[in-house]
């Protein structure tokens, strides 16, 4: 757990606070939607979990972190499929409690089959004892088998877990981009949208919920803003019969659900193609007080703000259940960052991801305008680990093996993040990711989600991939291009797709 008792930084860390706003930016994000949950609970081994596990470091950013009940912490691969006993008890950096989980699927075909049991049982522990909750996906895909098959993992897990950790339960992940997917068909995009087969998909998920016992539980797909549709347009949402029928799909479901629908956002500054360098083409200090900013005229509060206006069009509500999935930010640079302003050092570097995960710790979830924030938010991710085989630092501790957090007064002193180096796994974190601009659907690849494995990801001394220099190539495996709308999807996370 944390150690220092201020918030006292080396010179090296002196960054300002980052509080300016966001106006004339383009943002992106994904809309998720949840599954709050009741049922039958069972019998579990609590031999397994590592409850007190807490990364160490003599950096403390928070000692009093704003709206603790309502922040959760989304579950990489390496810690789910390889270390499953050492999901952190608190926010490292702070003394708070971790109250809420995201597991973006039960398990993954790539995961070692003999694990799958012993890490439910640790995630499971890990709730009941802690009182947490957990939100767990499930994947929709051109392979209604497949998806089948997943289905049932979770169902499995649900059961064992019981309705009084169930958070939620997210059917689908950024379907709007599968038409982008390399090996997709169009045979497949109407299937799933003019013919009506993804919304059919949901309300079996649904049946089977409540035939489960878990009646009460809230629906959730994830989406990025590539379903923006223009302001002033006609319908909120995207309806292209090509791409997806969307604004169909949403006003079907929250008229069939009401409110068992949940909105929520996937939000990723880090990789904005419209966040540029400084004046100079070298530095990006006005970039990084953009991403930054979580003020009520800041960067992901503003995202929100787009959004809420675009759910009341459709729903006629002001007050529908808004969350975010996931936001977070990679120190070193992430493999998959290829846009102009992730050249630049500072932004790939520890600062910088003190500064984003500080700002995300303090923010109170208010985003102005007079609209209702978010009723929860969730940081990814726990570890670093490996995005459809490509490295990724997103993780606020390195690897399955580290006993430090990854932010300390050491990496605010020029040197690399611990295990900021290539490591060994392999495999996919949930997909493809990248960033783009322009108009479109938002391309990008991936494949199932999560498929990180092998022990020793990221133990590096930061030699080979990154340092936070930002002087890695970042490519990316794929890129997204805009909505209409103008604003820009982080793509990441197609596993579910």
């Amino acid at each position: 757990e944390s150690s220092s008792s201020t918030r006292a930084r080396p010179p090296a860390c002196d960054f300002k606070k980052l509080t300016s706003t966001v106006a004339g930016v383009v943002l992106f994000s994904a809309v998720t939607v949840g599954i709050v949950g009741y049922g039958s609970a069972l019998a579990l081994n609590r031999k397994t979990v590592d409850s007190s596990f807490n990364c160490t470091t003599d950096l403390l950013l928070s000692s009093s972190m704003a709206k603790p009940q309502g922040k959760g912490l989304a579950m990489d691969d390496a810690t789910f499929s390889q270390c499953s006993s050492k999901i952190p008890v608190r926010w490292p950096n702070t003394h708070e409690d971790v109250t809420s989980l995201r597991l973006f699927k039960a398990w993954d075909s790539q995961f070692p089959a003999s694990n799958r049991q012993r890490a439910w049982n640790d995630v499971i522990q890990y709730a009941r004892t802690r009182g947490a909750k957990i939100l767990i996906g499930t994947q929709i895909s051109c392979d209604a088998g497949d998806d089948e098959k997943d289905w049932q993992q979770v169902l499995s897990l649900l059961n064992q877990l019981g309705s009084n950790n169930t958070l939620a339960v997210a059917i689908g992940n950024e379907i709007e981009l599968l038409s982008a997917k390399s090996g997709t068909t169009e045979k497949c995009v109407e299937d799933l949208w003019v013919n009506g087969q993804f919304f059919s998909r949901v309300m079996k998920r649904v049946k089977d919920l409540d035939d489960a016992g878990f009646q009460h539980v809230q629906l959730t797909t994830a989406m990025t803003s590539a379903v923006f549709a223009p302001a002033g347009n006609a319908k909120p949402f995207m309806d292209d019969p090509k791409r997806a029928l969307v604004n169909t799909f949403l006003q079907n479901v929250t008229t069939t659900l009401k409110d068992r629908w949940t909105f929520s956002w996937n939000i990723y500054p880090y990789f904005d193609p419209n966040l540029h360098l400084d004046g100079n083409g070298k530095t990006c200090s006005t970039a990084l007080r953009t991403a930054s900013d979580f003020s009520s005229s800041g960067y992901v509060p503003s995202i929100l703000v787009a959004a809420r206006e675009r759910m009341a069009k459709l729903t006629g509500s002001s007050k529908d259940r808004m969350w975010v999935t996931e936001t977070g930010w990679s120190s070193p640079k992430a493999k998959t960052l290829d846009t102009v302003v992730g050249w630049c050092k500072d932004w790939n570097s520890a600062e910088a991801l003190r500064d984003y995960y500080e700002g995300f710790l303090a923010w109170d979830l208010d985003i102005g305008n007079g609209d209702v924030g978010p009723e929860r938010v969730f940081f990814f991710s726990g570890r670093d680990t490996t995005n459809f085989g490509i490295r990724e630092y997103f993780g606020l501790i390195p690897d399955c093996n580290s006993t430090q957090c990854k932010l300390n007064t050491s990496t605010c002193s020029g040197q690399s993040p611990a295990g900021g180096g290539s490591g060994s796994g392999s495999g996919s974190d949930e997909g493809g990711r990248g960033s783009g601009s322009g108009s479109g659907s938002g391309k990008g690849s991936g494949s199932d989600e999560g498929k990180g494995s092998g022990s020793d990801e990221g133990k590096g001394s930061g030699s080979d991939e990154g340092k936070g220099s930002g002087s890695d190539s970042g490519e990316g495996s794929g890129s997204d291009s805009g909505s209409d709308s103008g604003f820009f999807p982080r793509r990441r996370r197609t596993d579910y797709v």
